[in-house]
C-alpha cells in the first residue's frame, strides 16, 4: 500500500517549532540547524506573516549581533505580537530588546501586555520589576 504524497506529513510550521524545541533542549542542535534554516527560508517566502515564523526570522537576524539585526528582530517580534502571538517568549525577548535599545516605555508596555495575556507567568513579572525606569 502506497501513501499519497503529502498525506500524513507534518506541516512545515509544526516542523519549524519542533526544530526550535530541539535546539532549545541542546539535543544535537547542529544536526538540525541546516534543516531548520532551509525550512525557515522557505516559510519566510510562503508564510511571511505567520506568528511562528516571524520570531524565528527575528532570532536569525539577531544572531549576527549587529544593531541592524536587533532592529530587524524588534520588527519581526512586534509584528508577531500584533498578529496575535501568544508566546510568552516573544514578549520577553521583545521587551529585553527594547530595554537594551533604551526604548524603556515600549519594554514596559510589552511586558504589561504579556502579563495580561499570561498573568501567571513569573518571568514576565521578574522582567517588569528589573526593567530600568
Amino acid at each position: 500500500m502506497s501513501r499519497a504524497p503529502g498525506r500524513n506529513s507534518v506541516p512545515p510550521v509544526t516542523l519549524l517549532q519542533a526544530y526550535r524545541q530541539i535546539s532549545l533542549g541542546g539535543h544535537s542542535a547542529r544536526q538540525y540547524q541546516e534543516y531548520s534554516s532551509a525550512l525557515l527560508r522557505r516559510l519566510a517566502a510562503t508564510q511571511p506573516d505567520d506568528v511562528i515564523v516571524l520570531p524565528d526570522l527575528g532570532c536569525q537576524s539577531l544572531s549576527g549581533g549587529s544593531p541592524q539585526g536587533t532592529s530587524a528582530t524588534i520588527k519581526y517580534l512586534a509584528r508577531a505580537i500584533q498578529l496575535g502571538s501568544t508566546s510568552v517568549d516573544d514578549y520577553l525577548l521583545l521587551a529585553e530588546l527594547y530595554a537594551r535599545s533604551n526604548y524603556l516605555p515600549e519594554a514596559v508596555r510589552i511586558l504589561k501586555q504579556g502579563i495580561s495575556l499570561a498573568p501567571y507567568t513569573r518571568e514576565l513579572y521578574e522582567s517588569l520589576v528589573s526593567c530600568p525606569t
